[in-house]
């Protein structure tokens, strides 16, 4: 899976809303088909954050995550991954600080080429502090290789980041 980039909307401090481009990722997937029906899969990937004026920049991130799909039917499909990411490389307040990911996903194809989803996911910190978020979408097969998501989610605790949406673009090669 190579590139993905996002962009997000989110309102500041001051109640204003900003969008900015949120992180290109690269990485490479490998997924091995168990039945016709499951797949579990790995994908390490590098992010380079890229953030509107105002917004800090944390540095490079490297991840390395695990995957698993299994579709119930023609129509839904279950996912989720656990994985883990590596903050702030090239930061001038570098911590290198490990962040743990999880999700849970359920997608329903509309068509061949329209779907939504709803998840929830998760980060938590070195201390194992939850950061859990519900969101949902909808995706838009543009050609086989290039694929466009929509999303809004909403944090599940205090400690979540409250409301959020955005757009993202993912190219397969």
């Amino acid at each position: 899976q190579l590139p993905s980039v996002g962009v997000e909307l989110r309102r500041g401090d001051d109640g204003k809303l900003d969008a900015f481009a949120t992180s290109a990722v690269a990485g490479l997937k490998y997924v091995v088909e168990i039945t016709k029906s499951f797949r579990v899969g790995v994908l390490p990937y590098a992010e380079v954050p890229i953030y509107s004026e105002g917004w800090k920049t944390l540095g490079a991130a490297v991840g390395l995550k695990g995957l698993w799909a299994w579709d119930l039917n023609e129509v839904l499909a279950l996912s989720g991954n656990l994985g883990a990411v590596v903050s702030g490389f090239g930061a001038s307040e570098a911590d290198l600080e490990p962040i743990y990911l999880a999700s849970l996903s359920l997608g329903i194809s509309l068509t061949e080429r329209f779907g939504t989803f709803f998840e929830i996911y998760s980060f938590a910190d070195r201390d194992f502090t939850l950061f859990p978020v519900f969101d949902g979408g909808a995706t838009l097969l543009l050609r086989p290789d290039v694929q466009l998501d929509l999303y809004a989610g909403v944090g599940l605790t205090d400690e979540s980041r409250g409301m959020n949406a955005g757009l993202g673009a993912t190219i397969l090669f």
